[in-house]
């Protein structure tokens, strides 16, 4: 009798302290998370629901998430493109259902979606974890990998970090002119970790340059079937489409494009490159990748103060040629 009193006793001290906990969340408010008009940091707004009932706190919060904000300057994370389908409550977890539009986000757009959709619903009492599907299907990663439901605890709030959870860098990638020469192209990149930093510096490159004046240095249609990072050697095993020639770039000028661009992550000093899995394969017949390759700064493009160039292919040549003509001039 003394235990069932206990247990009585210990049920209406968590319900006033229930009771406290809503009325404190009512007072405050909800925030709603937005982006910014770049779509590359999140913001947010203030919302005062009209009712607290579980269901009807869900379709208000998911209702003002799907819409751009008062502000003007915010912006729905949601694409208009991509169609909400469904969402539920399922034991604690809120299963949130888009179409397959949502498979065509850019990197940036699909982590500012989960991320922003996941903060603002995890406020909500009743929710503990929020898991995306398309179209019933659970969202994977690159390798296939379903991506857990998002807790409180996959975000960390650090200073410098442009969302919440996700490291925002300038990071330098390198493409080809038409001269043979490297030159850097510096982008914004979003990551929540190494290894999905070096998925993205990949991803990127084989995305190609965005700059008209230089070439792409990747296939279009090349996968990375695998990637890691030991002992500062970046291994990267590439789908056969790597093995397509790409017009108006010589073959060690690709590799080394992407050699001296994985050489910016933290730590990596040399290059692996497999093919399918192949790892003694030869890149257009050319190129030998049973060894690593280690960085080259003589072939990233710098202008001396006479305005040559004095890097790249077409420099070798001509110096080349330089010498050659000084050495016949001397004979003579």
């Amino acid at each position: 009798m003394k235990i069932r009193k206990s247990f009585l006793c210990l049920i209406l001290v968590a319900l006033m302290l229930g009771g406290c906990e809503k009325e404190e969340v009512q007072e405050n408010g909800y925030q709603i998370y937005y982006t910014d008009e770049e779509g590359k940091e999140l913001q947010s707004q203030t919302y005062i629901p009209e009712k607290e009932d579980t269901d009807d706190l869900l379709d208000q919060m998911m209702k003002k998430w799907t819409e751009n904000a008062e502000d003007s300057q915010m912006i729905s994370a949601k694409p208009e493109e991509v169609e909400l389908l469904s969402y539920e409550i399922q034991k604690r977890k809120l299963v949130v259902d888009f179409d397959s539009a949502y498979r065509e986000l850019s990197n940036i757009e699909e982590m500012m979606l989960r991320t922003s959709l996941s903060k603002t619903m995890l406020q909500i009492p009743e929710i503990k974890s929020v898991q995306i599907t398309i179209e019933g299907e659970k969202l994977t990663d690159r390798t296939g990998k379903v991506i857990p439901g998002m807790t409180d605890k996959s975000f960390v709030d650090v200073d410098d970090v442009g969302v919440d959870g996700f490291e925002t860098i300038e990071y330098p990638f390198y493409f080809a002119d038409d001269s043979g020469n490297l030159e850097e192209e510096k982008r914004i990149i979003h990551y929540s970790s190494s290894s999905e930093k070096l998925q993205t510096v990949l991803k990127q490159l084989i995305e190609g340059t965005k700059n008209q004046d230089l070439n792409s240095v990747i296939a279009p249609d090349t996968k990375v079937l695998s990637s890691k990072i030991e002992n500062g050697l970046c291994t990267v095993n590439f789908s056969k489409e790597f093995n397509y020639s790409v017009d108006g770039v010589l073959p060690d000028i690709s590799i080394y494009a992407i050699v001296n661009t994985l050489c910016g992550l933290n730590g990596v000093t040399s290059v692996k490159i497999n093919i399918e899995g192949d790892t003694d394969s030869y890149y257009l017949d050319t190129i030998d990748l049973s060894a690593p390759f280690e960085k080259r700064e003589d072939l990233i493009k710098t202008t001396e103060e006479d305005g040559e160039d004095r890097v790249g292919v077409d420099y070798l040549m001509r110096k080349v040629t330089q010498e050659e003509t000084e050495e016949d001039t001397g004979d003579e």
